[in-house]
Order: C-alpha cells, then sequence, then structure tokens
C-alpha cells in the first residue's frame, strides 16, 4: 500500500512531465516554427510556389498590353506602371541576390563534403 508522501511524489513528477510536455507542443506548435519546419522539409515544393506565386503576381499587377494605342496611353497609367517597374526591379534584384547566395552556400558545402569524403590515392 502506498503512503501518501509517496502519492504526493509521484503526483508531483506527473505534473513536472505534464508542464514538460505542454511547453514542448507549445513551442512546436508555433507558427513560425511550423513555417520553418515546412521549409526545410519541403524546399522544392516552396521554391516552386513562391515563383509560382511571383509570376501570378507579376501578371495581376502589370497586364498585358490593352488594345489602345501607345500615344492614348495617360500620365497616370504611365506614373503607375513606372512605379510598378521600379518596385518589381528592385524585388527581381534581391530575389536574385537571395537565390545566389543560397546556391553558393549549398555548392560550397557540396564541394566541401565532397572533398573530405575523398579518399587519399
Amino acid at each position: 500500500m502506498m503512503t501518501k508522501e509517496q502519492a504526493i511524489l509521484q503526483l508531483r513528477q506527473a505534473r513536472g512531465q505534464l508542464v514538460h510536455q505542454t511547453r514542448q507542443t507549445g513551442h512546436s506548435l508555433q507558427p513560425a516554427n511550423l513555417v520553418s519546419r515546412s521549409v526545410r522539409q519541403h524546399r522544392t515544393v516552396w521554391i516552386v510556389g513562391s515563383a509560382l506565386a511571383g509570376l501570378a503576381a507579376m501578371r495581376w499587377l502589370l497586364p498585358g498590353r490593352s488594345v489602345q494605342n501607345r500615344r492614348d496611353i495617360k500620365a497616370e497609367t504611365a506614373k503607375t506602371k513606372g512605379t510598378l517597374a521600379l518596385l518589381v526591379t528592385s524585388l527581381f534584384a534581391l530575389g536574385k541576390k537571395t537565390a545566389l547566395s543560397y546556391l553558393s552556400k549549398q555548392a560550397r558545402a557540396t564541394i566541401q563534403e565532397f572533398l573530405s569524403n575523398r579518399t587519399p590515392s
């Protein structure tokens, strides 16, 4: 038969384990952690999805040429398209820089791994 002190001790230990597990679960379910884990596990899907989203945004923000004559473009439309072009150009430059940075890191890591695994002849 258990004594009262043993039962209280077991309850305290169980409560401590429950608090620990609750904190771990809460940490793993935070949106930032969910997204970072998803990006790590499904990197290709995220890259393709972002490329498609960027293409869709470009189509929506910069629609194709209208039937109007080029001389009929109003000044307001030209300003809007010029501003969008500046914005999109800077976003492309940022994306290009990020992609090249990522690719260079991956290439460097792959080359280092390849060279470290080579056995001397």
